[in-house]
C-alpha cells in the first residue's frame, strides 16, 4: 500500500515507520501542495505540525470533490481539534496519539486493505465512516428533545405535567444515546463479530423514544432465528431505521400496525417490514434509498446509512408502496 505521512516530529516519523514497515511510505514535513496528494491509498496526517494546523489543507482536499483517499488524523492533543469544522464529505478518521496508536493504526489499515478491493456495491464490511454516520444520525436525532426541552421552558409550559413528558423524553433519549454509545464500543473492542436474532435486535434498540413509544404497534414474525450474516449491531440499526420510519409514516386516520417477518429460506433469510401508513407514490418508492434523496422531515439521512450498511452485507432492497394503503420494505439476505 501507498501512505503518505504527513509529520515534522522526527520521533513520530520513525515510530510509524517502524510500526508500517511493511508498506511503502512518503513523508513530509508539511501538508504543501494539494496536488501532490494524488495517487495514494492512505494519508496519515498531524493535525498540528509546528505552529500550524492542518485544516486549511484539509479544506482545499475537499475543494477537489473526487478525492476519495481515507485520512487517517493523527494528534496527541485530539481534544483540540475541532472536530465540528472538518469537511464532512472527506473520509476522514481521527486517532489520539495514546498507548493504544499502534494497535488501532495497524487495525484500520488492515480494515482498509481487507476492503479495498471491493466494488461500491459489494463491499463486504462497513467502513468507519459508515459508523460515524450513524452515530452522529442517532445522537442528533434524540438530543433533539433536549433542544426541544430549552426551547419550551422559555416559552413556558401550559402544565406541570406536560413539563414532565418532556423531561421524561429527555430522560429516556439521553439513555439510547448512552446505550447505543455502549454498543458501539462493543463492536468496535471486540474481535469476534457478534451475532444475534432479530429479538436480540430489538432489544438493543428498545430505549428508543420512537420504537418505545410505538413497540404496542410492532408485531414479530420469526425473530427467533439467528442471522449468521449481519452482525447484531448492525442489525440492530437496520431494524431501528425500518421500525422508526414506519412510526413516522403513520395515518392519522388509523392506528398504526407494523408487521416485521424473519422469513429464512436455504442459504439467505429476508427481513419484510410491512405497515399501514401512509404509503407513496411509486416514483418515491423507486428512490427512497437514493443518497440524493433530500427530505424535510428528517428521514434520508438514516435511509443512506441503512443501504450502506445493507448492501456491505450483500443484502437487496425491494420497497412497494401504494398511497393511503402502506408500505412493505423486502430485505434479502444471503445467511
Amino acid at each position: 500500500m501507498n501512505i503518505l505521512l504527513i509529520e515534522d516530529d522526527l520521533a513520530d516519523i520513525e515510530y510509524i515507520k517502524e510500526v508500517l514497515k511493511d508498506h511503502n511510505i512518503t513523508i513530509r514535513n508539511n501538508p504543501s501542495l494539494v496536488e501532490d496528494v494524488e495517487g495514494y491509498d492512505f494519508i496519515i496526517i498531524d493535525y498540528f505540525y509546528g505552529t500550524e494546523s492542518a485544516y486549511e489543507f484539509l479544506i482545499s482536499l475537499d475543494r477537489k470533490k473526487k478525492f476519495k483517499s481515507p485520512i487517517l488524523l493523527t494528534s496527541g492533543k485530539v481534544d483540540m481539534i475541532p472536530l465540528d469544522r472538518l469537511p464532512s464529505s472527506l473520509n476522514i478518521l481521527v486517532l489520539s496519539k495514546n498507548e493504544k496508536f499502534r494497535e488501532l493504526l495497524t487495525h484500520y489499515l488492515n480494515l482498509f486493505e481487507s476492503t479495498s478491493s471491493d466494488d461500491d456495491e459489494n463491499p463486504g464490511k462497513v467502513d468507519y465512516k459508515t459508523l460515524y454516520m450513524d452515530l452522529v444520525h442517532d445522537l442528533r436525532n434524540d438530543l433533539g428533545y433536549s433542544l426541544n426541552y430549552e426551547q419550551f421552558k422559555e416559552i413556558g409550559f401550559d402544565t406541570q405535567e406536560k413539563e414532565l413528558e418532556i423531561l421524561r423524553l429527555v430522560k429516556d433519549s439521553a439513555l439510547f444515546c448512552y446505550h447505543r454509545l455502549e454498543q458501539l464500543s462493543q463492536y468496535l473492542n471486540t474481535d469476534d463479530e457478534v451475532f444475534g436474532s432479530g429479538h436480540d435486535a430489538i432489544k438493543l434498540i428498545s430505549n428508543s423514544t420512537i420504537v418505545s413509544d410505538n413497540i404496542d404497534s410492532l408485531f414479530v414474525v420469526g425473530g427467533e432465528y439467528k442471522i449468521n450474516k449481519v452482525p447484531l449491531f448492525f442489525l440492530s440499526v437496520i431494524l431501528k431505521n425500518l421500525i422508526e420510519n414506519a412510526c413516522k409514516s403513520k395515518s392519522p386516520s388509523r392506528s398504526l400496525k407494523i408487521k416485521l417477518s424473519f422469513v429464512p429460506g436455504e442459504g439467505h433469510i429476508n427481513i419484510i417490514i410491512n405497515d399501514n401508513g401512509v404509503g407513496m407514490p411509486e416514483e418515491k418508492a423507486a428512490s427512497l434509498f437514493d443518497k440524493k434523496l433530500n427530505s424535510k422531515n428528517g428521514l434520508g439521512v438514516g435511509l443512506v446509512i441503512l443501504s450502506r450498511i445493507i448492501k456491505s452485507f450483500q443484502g437487496k432492497i425491494i420497497v412497494a408502496s401504494n398511497v393511503g394503503k402502506g408500505t412493505t420494505i423486502s430485505i434479502h439476505f444471503p445467511n
